[in-house]
């Protein structure tokens, strides 16, 4: 596969910041592929976490919210790449968690 037929995918992780809401988050990062640079982001993942300490090492972490933004014009990555992204990441956390 050529590097022109890539696709950028990055992936966004909120640990329990609530000024940092979903849709807060989203409008943020459209913002960032009309600046004309980043030009190889196709899609944005964010990833919404609440933990009881505060931080990815805390014992009683949950995943709230997971949500993928295509980049409009832009060829998004593949939906079953992503779906398999989130069931491998949520099967992780309930083996971390051990929820």
């Amino acid at each position: 596969m050529d590097a022109l037929d890539s696709k950028g995918l990055p992936i966004i992780v909120n640990d329990s910041d609530p000024l940092m809401a979903p849709g807060m988050t989203a409008h943020m990062l459209m913002s960032i592929p009309n600046s004309g640079h980043y030009r190889s982001i196709n899609t944005f993942d964010l990833c919404e976490l609440q933990s009881a300490g505060g931080h990815l090492s805390a014992v009683r972490t949950r995943l709230f919210f997971w949500a993928a933004w295509p980049v409009k014009g832009r060829e998004p990555v593949a939906e079953s790449f992503l779906e398999r992204l989130a069931d491998s990441w949520m099967a992780h956390m309930s083996v971390v968690t051990g929820a």
